[in-house]
């Protein structure tokens, strides 16, 4: 038996008994890719790549270790478990949930103890003492439980951590006839429903405060009707952390202003010496630290804290990198140069572009100076 083991669990705060830290083989991101604490494995190859960690999880058990005191944060708290054994069936059959302490009702709220101060009593009786802290009704529990094996896995509950190496050690020989063909039989749990994964509309609602399902899918379907396609999460987030997004029902400037201050954006980057970029459907907003603005491609007006600004077209960075190499006339401000256009310098306040004219002198201009540009042999 090969049981391999997330290093987190190896951390001296884990709770994992010292026999099975002692055989423990550390896979680095074993939780992340699987979602398992532990992989019993019966193979006799490493593990050091996603096809061999498939092929040990395959004919193998994943293994996803709750304490007593943990698996109702697991619950109601992280809400991880469903995502936890979905990630294991996709690698291995064999998903369990094991969980260490006695599961009872108090009051009829659930209470996952751990067992102590045990006593035989006359006539083959015996008493012990659970100790553990009321959470959820029993019944909220007892249905997470259920739903954990309805998506795949298997339920295992052990009195203490004491017993979780012979278990395993059970498991692998259960593994190795099952390999043998000994069992015969025994056919793996097949999930009775699946989960679904979180939709962008679900995911908008819970990243901003005071938006729910309704809103966030009156934001994709406004989107949608203007890009002519759906909208990325990404580009919904930029929208409602601009000030346009005060033209949704519900919405207000107090509110966005709550969620840029939440996300870190600045309205004004005057306090800061770097710029500012900021990408919203509409446009891509460069704000310097002189606090002018500059923007691309935008039939419409966009927003700053102060109200409305005017917009115009600048030349960029990605307008002008086809043409370098080449001879241009370009005009800016008052000036005019003549020459070819050598590279484009990237500060942190301003981007210019290097002509150098027939006479070997190069000039720098500000792009955002630039109002044309003409090729001079058209």
């Amino acid at each position: 038996m090969k049981l391999f083991v997330d290093p987190t669990e190896l951390a001296s705060t884990s709770r994992l008994p010292q026999d099975v830290a002692d055989i423990a083989i550390p896979l680095p991101h074993l939780e992340e890719k699987t979602g398992a604490d532990m992989l019993i494995s019966i193979l006799d190859i490493p593990a050091a790549s996603d096809a061999l960690l498939r092929r040990h999880c395959e004919s193998g058990a994943l293994v996803q270790l709750k304490r007593w005191a943990d698996l109702q944060n697991a619950i109601i708290t992280e809400q991880r478990l469903w995502h936890e054994v979905q990630m294991m069936t996709d690698y291995s059959p064999m998903a369990w949930l094991v969980i260490s302490g006695s599961l009872f009702s108090v009051n009829d709220n659930a209470v996952i103890g751990e067992m102590g101060d045990k006593r035989i009593l006359k006539s083959g009786m015996a008493r012990a003492t659970i100790t553990g802290r009321q959470g959820l009704s029993y019944a909220s529990v007892d249905g997470a439980l259920d739903a954990f094996r309805l998506y795949g896995g298997y339920v295992k509950f052990i009195p203490d951590n004491n017993y979780l190496l012979s278990w395993c050690t059970r498991m692998a020989k259960l593994l190795e006839a099952i390999k043998s063909g000994e069992v015969v039989e025994l056919k793996p749990r097949v999930p009775m429903r699946y989960l679904s994964h979180p939709t962008e509309t679900s995911w908008l609602s819970a990243l901003f405060e005071g938006i729910g399902h309704k809103t966030a899918r009156a934001i994709f379907e406004h989107l949608k009707a203007y890009f002519n396609r759906p909208a990325t999460l990404y580009e919904a987030m930029a929208y409602i952390l601009s000030y346009r997004a005060v033209e949704m029902r519900g919405i207000t400037a107090e509110k966005i202003a709550g969620w840029r201050n939440l996300y870190g954006l600045r309205d004004l980057p005057a306090d800061s010496k770097d710029p500012a970029l900021y990408e919203v459907p509409y446009s891509i907003l460069h704000l310097t630290s002189s606090g002018e603005a500059y923007w691309k491609d935008s039939p419409i007006p966009h927003y700053r804290n102060d109200g409305p600004i005017k917009t115009q077209c600048i030349f960029t960075v990605e307008s002008l990198r086809s043409s370098l190499g080449e001879v241009w006339r370009v005009q800016y401000a008052k000036k005019e140069v003549t020459g070819r256009l050598m590279a484009i310098k990237i500060e942190s306040d301003f981007e210019w572009l290097i002509i150098e004219d027939t006479n070997g002198i190069t000039t720098e201009v500000r792009l955002d100076l630039i109002h044309d540009l003409e090729d001079p042999n058209a």
